[in-house]
């Protein structure tokens, strides 16, 4: 039986989609990145990478160098997406969240998403050597390949990347952080975004123009109106947060949530009483 011209036209725009789906996930998947870095690193060949030494490791709060012994057990070197990566993956992402794309909802995996937006096996390969020529300790490969994990020692670290570490005194507490900014081999530049981990300072307290009101209420009233506009705040309860995650069904039907981490609580100066 011959199918109407409304029902012709609904197989093709379905056959299009399937085509689109496949050409946006899964050819990407099977075309491997091009290497960026073209040969073995030159250790002698050095470019400063800016915008690695923390903010809080003023000059006023140096206490010296510390012990070439020191370990420094969890560091991360960020790898850095093409400008046709960045564009791609930003597509993607839109796309992932437009109703009307054929990609709605259509995740990829972590190792799809390495082979369209994170650096070549090879490259990583160089990568790898060179940390570990130094002395490293590699951690971790991301599956995504857009960051390897290592440990070393403070000697380790100076030596590799041509930086010093300090002990800092920083709002009374005695921290570590790299004193210069770290240099690389030239021949990965390109590839490496920064580093983290080079030092163990938190970030800053944030500075609310209304943090010292709030306080005080907080400490002069048996029971604050955390709610009152004085705060300057704003408050979460528990069911603020089961209706922004959508698990007040699932609470109310005592559903059991294994290993389902809904949010991450920052810890502030307020304790339920």
């Amino acid at each position: 039986m011959d199918k109407s011209a409304p029902a012709v036209r609904a197989d093709i725009a379905g056959i299009i989609r399937a085509i689109s789906i496949m050409l946006v996930v899964v050819c990407p998947a099977l075309l491997a990145q091009p290497d960026r870095i073209s040969d073995r690193l030159d250790p002698n060949r050095r470019v400063v990478l800016h915008g690695n030494v923390n903010p809080q490791a003023q000059p006023q709060y140096d206490q010296g160098a510390v012990e070439p012994s020191l370990k420094l057990t969890y560091i991360s070197v960020a790898l850095k997406k093409t400008t046709a990566q960045q564009t791609d993956l930003d597509n993607l992402l839109k796309q992932q969240q437009d109703r009307s794309s054929p990609l709605f909802h259509k995740w990829l995996t972590p190792e799809e998403y390495a082979d369209r937006f994170g650096v070549s096996q090879n490259d990583i390969a160089r990568l790898t050597d060179w940390l570990q020529s130094g002395g490293f300790t590699i951690l971790q490969v991301a599956r995504g390949r857009d960051c390897i994990a290592f440990s070393g020692t403070a000697q380790q670290v100076q030596d590799a990347l041509r930086t010093t570490i300090h002990y800092y005194l920083v709002r009374g507490d005695k921290h570590y952080a790299i004193a210069t900014e770290p240099t690389v081999p030239a021949g990965c530049v390109d590839v490496i975004g920064g580093f983290i981990g080079l030092d163990d300072l938190r970030p800053e307290p944030p500075k609310h123009p209304n943090h010292a009101v709030s306080k005080k209420l907080a400490q002069t009233s048996e029971h604050p109106n955390f709610f009152a506009q004085a705060f300057g705040v704003n408050v979460l309860a528990p069911d603020d947060l089961a209706t922004i995650y959508d698990i007040a069904p699932g609470v109310s039907k005592r559903i059991r949530w294994h290993r389902t981490i809904p949010c991450c609580c920052g810890a502030d100066e307020y304790r339920s009483r």
